[in-house]
């Protein structure tokens, strides 16, 4: 359902004129029934917890526990839902696709797997990865912020021209839409210097001057940046390192070169010709 959703909503976002959801073209069926289905799953999940206060821990009782600045306000049912929905779409599957690319490019170059496994053997000490691991995790995080940049989730920016303005000798009236390619702007070599090799040293601590302002966008930029970015440069690493402790990621075929397809986020069209193999020293 979410595949199909994203589908839809990717084709009505890149489509060159936006077909209100009222006119029942396939893709808008397919919005509306998916958004129908989400709401109903969202709704039972908030009467669960309405029902049981205090029994569950999770981001649905967060925000039915979530007030404003006095205390006092709380978010409607519909409002969860909605935040609800669209960290489903835009928070889940942005991360699993950044993982996905990181563990193809662990597979692709043998001795960048092996220095990630060599950290996580250090920083694990035998056991399992935990949250506090993170801040010491640091070529896990430089695998993932290159994957980014070659395999940015979100290939494009969309943005509203709020006044007119000139980019480039372009006139950009009031109102108009605005696509900022990331995708393009992370394969620039004069940002990136072999800009389709991958080289997770780029974003070592001491080479982080290097890059220019605004060159690194897969968070977008500005207040509308993404607000879970803290929790992404989390979450990602520390699942990327915790598969290297448990898996070696193999390519099955080591010639197989993905096909790129844009759902809202960047996958490999048809999947990924990939094999996590069990590490045998993991008990």
């Amino acid at each position: 359902m979410v595949n199909r959703l994203q589908g839809a909503l990717s084709r009505q976002i890149l489509s060159p004129a936006l077909v209100p959801l009222w006119i029942p073209t396939r893709d808008n069926r397919d919005i509306t029934a998916s958004l129908k289905f989400f709401q109903r799953l969202m709704s039972s999940l908030i009467e669960q917890r309405r029902q049981a206060p205090g029994r569950y821990s999770d981001l649905l009782a967060a925000l039915l526990e979530a007030t404003d600045a006095e205390g006092a306000a709380r978010l409607t049912d519909r409002q969860v839902m909605d935040e609800a929905v669209t960290i489903l779409l835009a928070g889940s599957d942005t991360t699993a696709a950044a993982v996905t690319w990181s563990a193809y490019l662990l597979a692709k170059h043998g001795e960048h797997q092996r220095a990630l496994q060599q950290e996580v053997v250090n920083v694990a000490a035998g056991g399992s990865l935990q949250s506090e691991h993170v801040d010491k995790l640091g070529f896990a995080q430089q695998v993932f912020e290159e994957s980014m940049r070659l395999y940015p989730p979100g290939i494009a920016i969309a943005r509203q021209a709020a006044e007119p303005v000139e980019i480039g000798g372009y006139q950009i009236p009031r109102g108009a839409l605005v696509f900022v390619i990331v995708y393009s702007i992370h394969h620039d070599p004069r940002w990136f210097p072999e800009p389709a090799v991958f080289i997770p040293s780029r974003f070592a601590p001491e080479r982080e001057a290097e890059i220019p302002a605004n060159a690194y966008l897969p968070f977008g930029i500005g207040p509308r940046a993404c607000i879970a970015r803290r929790f992404a440069m989390m979450e990602g690493p520390l699942i990327l390192a915790e598969l290297s402790r448990q898996f070696e990621f193999e390519l099955t075929d080591p010639s197989f070169e993905p096909e790129l397809e844009n759902r809202l986020t960047l996958h490999p069209r048809g999947g990924l010709q990939l094999r996590l193999k069990r590490r045998s020293e993991v008990k």
